[in-house]
């Protein structure tokens, strides 16, 4: 899961709109070779990352001007980012926790 792993790894870090520009440009060229190539693969990677397969039908029958690769890259991108975000959160919270309710 390469693909999945450059997503997870630009996120984690702050980079530039132009810098997001570049990872969504890629990874809709990797999507698309998927959809062309190996269709299981891509099924997986979405199953893998969550992402809701009724939003995803929705979301390409709404956005019909863009790309399908690139309207599951830009899902692929909000899905990760929400994960990282929700992991944060959840560390603080624990972080948080009064020590007298810790185990």
């Amino acid at each position: 899961m390469e693909l999945l792993q450059l997503v997870n790894n630009y996120l984690h870090q702050s980079k530039s709109s132009k810098e997001l520009a570049l990872l969504k440009k890629l990874l809709a060229e990797k999507i698309n070779l998927l959809l062309m190539n190996d269709f299981a693969q891509l099924v997986q990677l979405l199953y893998r990352i969550d992402i809701d397969e009724a939003s995803l039908k929705s979301t390409l029958a709404n956005r019909k001007d863009v790309p399908a690769s690139e309207v599951i890259a830009d899902m692929m991108i909000q899905r990760v980012t929400n994960t990282i975000v929700s992991k944060k959160q959840f560390r603080e919270d624990i972080n948080n926790i009064d020590d007298s309710l810790k185990w």
